[in-house]
């Protein structure tokens, strides 16, 4: 009698244990699945911020954010500052003299102007597209 409760134990003993590892094995698939979709969560969080970003620096295509004259009426000999913004140029240039210049999305380059003038700012992206703007400075 004795050795039948104990096959009969033995018998059920499987029971728990199998109880046991099925929970054991849903804990780690459920926070393995919870830490799935927090990464996933990071990474489209991260892409639309990404998409903000250039959204806010102008967009994909090639732009002048802004191109003044600092300060726009100067003293003949005194120096300027020819400021600008640009988004996705390759190249840019101002005419007429104006400074060597590169693309950047905020700077200032000096200028010494002789007479009154109309700046004209140009960008160029690497498809041949070009966009121009224009900034004066008044000499008294």
């Amino acid at each position: 009698m004795e050795s039948n409760r104990l096959r009969n134990a033995i018998r059920l003993g499987w029971i728990p244990v199998l109880l046991a590892v099925l929970y054991v094995g849903w804990t780690f698939y459920s926070r393995h699945s919870d830490e799935a979709d927090a990464q996933k969560r990071a990474a489209q969080k991260e892409a639309q911020a990404y998409r903000k970003t250039i959204q806010q620096a102008g967009g994909e295509s090639l732009k002048i954010n802004s191109f003044y004259v600092n300060p726009g009426v100067a003293s003949k000999g005194s120096k300027i500052l020819l400021c600008y913004s640009v988004v996705n140029a390759t190249k840019v240039r101002i005419e007429p003299n104006g400074p060597e210049i590169h693309p950047s999305l905020s700077y200032c380059a000096e200028a010494t102007p002789k007479s009154s003038t109309t700046y004209i700012l140009t960008a160029e992206d690497d498809q041949g597209n070009s966009v121009s703007a224009e900034a004066k400075v008044t000499l008294n």
